[in-house]
């Protein structure tokens, strides 16, 4: 089984180099190109319930319906197309329809506009697949299920995405695609948008980003008396994920600034070898989500270290009576379930929290936090003027390494400063949302040069938009 993982993940990497070289040109590439390019992926090893033909026609059909508006807006949703031999079925129930259609409903451009407006965004999509050289839709499902290994404390939080295609119609002319086989060895995610076909990133899953998470996991460690769990690592990718994630769903923009550990503002403003490099204009000090994330972990290991003993006496030994077992029991059951309420609440207040600070990137200027993802202040304007040199990050690798050239003149006034930022602190980081959706990771390089990583997108499989849904 390794072997064979590694062979598929062998022939995913050379796909990826053709599909890179094919379509980078300055040539514009549209919906019979996104297929072209898909089809490479499912070729590796097929996995999908289309033809080659029929993949096609699903492409073309959800480019021309992103350029179609229904009451006078453009669709956003996603098609699922299940891999060969897989149906959506929980615990070996009938699969899980949030709606079902009896018959199925053949698509083509006419009936897929008129019922957009009724397909909810995600996590749902609307569920196809080929019969008899015809794309049919057969209902509308829950494609990511957001579940808990231990629904008493929430602490291991996990989203399952089903094995197939996820095809996202998220703007006019613009598409992403997420493919799973069902043993999940070949996983990728391409976006077609402006007339190019790129490779696009989960933010959660990036090597070099889940290295920043573990930079900001030991500050909280370091940062607190009690000892905390594994679990923390968790929260933190998922939390801030989700932050971005809703910063994507405003469509408005942000940057959140993360100060190195020996940084910190005085009277709103930072200061690097007596020059301002920052200037604050509203101070905060909540919320402080590194507290919160610990919180959160504390109460769950209390919850797990009060388990009652119910059977027998903890002093004795001996077995308890029957109506002692149950009065014990009853006591049990009352204080787990009061604990378990304050675990939700804790839960609750981190992403009420969470959604609070991502409304406030929507405001100008860049949001500041510290290390242990406290907030600092907002409406923040970075004052250096000089731009760095700018190179392409390695997104494979933990530490940061030049993967090549980054041109950041192609870029706004949000970019730049953060390139300006990164370039006079050392340590800095700094996460730009821009308005079309892309995330892009700036950090400052021990040779001075700032890394550019990205673009990423929340993409199905990761927490942000579950939670939010």
């Amino acid at each position: 089984m390794f072997e064979e993982t590694l062979q598929l993940l062998g022939k995913l990497l050379i796909v990826r180099d053709e599909i890179a070289s094919e379509f980078s040109s300055n040539e514009t590439c549209g919906s019979k190109e996104f297929a072209t390019a898909i089809q490479k992926v499912n070729a590796i090893s097929p996995f999908l319930r289309l033809s080659e033909e029929g993949l096609k026609n699903l492409v073309d059909l959800a480019f021309k319906i992103s350029l179609k508006k229904e009451e006078s807006r453009y669709p956003r949703f996603q098609i699922y197309v299940p891999s060969v031999g897989f149906l959506p079925i929980k615990d070996n129930e009938e699969p899980d329809w949030m709606v079902f259609f009896d018959p199925s409903i053949t698509l083509d451009v006419s009936t897929l506009h008129r019922i957009s407006s009724g397909i909810p965004s995600r996590p749902y999509a609307l569920c196809v697949w080929e019969s008899e050289e015809a794309i049919e839709a057969y209902g509308v499902i829950r494609i990511e299920d957001l579940n808990s290994q231990d629904t008493r404390t929430s602490k291991h939080i996990n989203v399952d995405v089903y094995p197939g295609l996820i095809l996202s119609i998220e703007a006019p002319g613009i598409l992403n695609v997420s493919l799973f086989n069902t043993s999940y060895t070949i996983i990728e995610s391409l976006t077609l948008r402006h007339g190019r076909i790129e490779q696009i990133y989960d933010i959660h899953m990036t090597l070099v980003v889940q290295s920043i998470y573990s930079d900001i996991e030991e500050s909280i460690r370091s940062s607190e008396e009690k000892e905390l769990s594994s679990n923390i690592s968790g929260y933190i990718g998922n939390i801030w994920s989700y932050i971005l994630g809703l910063s994507v769903d405003f469509e408005h923009g942000g940057q959140f600034i993360i100060l190195p550990s020996s940084s910190s503002l005085n009277e709103g403003c930072l200061c690097i070898n007596e020059t301002k490099v920052l200037q604050v204009k509203h101070i905060t000090t909540r919320p402080n989500l590194g507290s919160q994330i610990a919180t959160l972990d504390q109460e769950s290991a209390s919850m797990q270290r009060k388990r009652p003993r119910i059977t027998h006496n903890p002093f004795t030994g001996e077995k308890l009576p029957e109506d002692d077992c149950d009065s014990a029991f009853k006591r049990g059951v009352s204080q787990g379930l009061s604990m378990s309420e304050r675990i939700h609440d804790k839960y609750q207040t981190l992403f009420d929290s969470a959604r609070a600070v991502a409304k406030l990137s929507t405001a100008d200027g860049c949001l500041v936090f510290d290390r242990k993802l406290q907030l600092l202040g907002f409406k923040g304007e970075v004052l250096v003027r000089e731009d760095p040199e700018c190179v392409e990050l390695d997104l494979d690798r933990k530490d940061f390494k030049q993967k090549g050239v980054f041109d950041i003149n192609q870029f706004g006034t949000r970019h730049r400063s953060a390139a300006r930022f990164c370039g006079k602190v050392p340590g800095a980081v700094i996460f730009v949302v821009s308005q079309d959706g892309d995330i892009r990771l700036f950090v400052h390089m021990d040779n001075g040069k700032v890394g550019i990583g990205g673009p990423f997108r929340p993409l199905p499989g990761s927490s942000p938009s579950i939670v939010h849904s």
